[in-house]
């Protein structure tokens, strides 16, 4: 958790959902956010089937593009639609940031780097077993490969699929 909300709060964007805090409650961490009345992207294009489901994907696209071209880019990881939340005025707000990383490239070799707050910090870690198998990309599927901008975009694709 404490990985996430470090992740988390950094991230300021009309389509990332608000990091509110993290209070204990009876001695345990918790994420704090607002209620998003619509819930999961996936649940509001089933309950909801005249949406503009275009709109709901650029707005996705552009909550990825500001993770990706932050210094140093941040990739999201587990990008799905039910990490997707929506907002009472329908916007999507991607959230779970639990598998984000930070992302260095040095020389030819792409990292995907921890951030201190994570207990395995050690550069280059392979989140590969972390992947879920239906929006995962191949590489990040494959042992010893590392999540990328790519690998995030790889997932939208998916997601296009879904929200369809």
């Amino acid at each position: 958790l404490l990985h996430e909300a470090f992740i988390w709060k950094q991230l300021h964007h009309p389509n990332i959902t608000p990091f509110l805090g993290l209070p204990s409650i009876d001695g345990l961490p918790h994420l704090m956010s607002p209620f998003m009345q619509n819930g999961t992207a996936d649940d509001f294009v089933k309950l909801n089937p005249k949406v503009n489901r275009v709109q709901l994907l650029v707005q996705i696209t552009q909550g990825l593009e500001y993770m990706h071209t932050r210094d140093p880019p941040i990739i999201h990881g587990d990008l799905k639609a039910n990490n997707i939340l929506v907002s009472e005025d329908g916007s999507a707000c991607l959230s779970d940031f639990g598998l984000s990383r930070t992302y260095v490239k040095t020389n030819s070799l792409d990292t995907t780097l921890a951030t201190s707050c994570q207990p395995t910090s050690a550069p280059g870690i392979t989140m590969a077993y972390h992947a879920n198998f239906r929006w995962g990309s191949p590489e990040v599927l494959l042992e010893g490969m590392h999540r990328t901008p790519a690998s995030d975009i790889y997932s939208l694709g998916r997601l296009k699929v879904e929200v369809s």
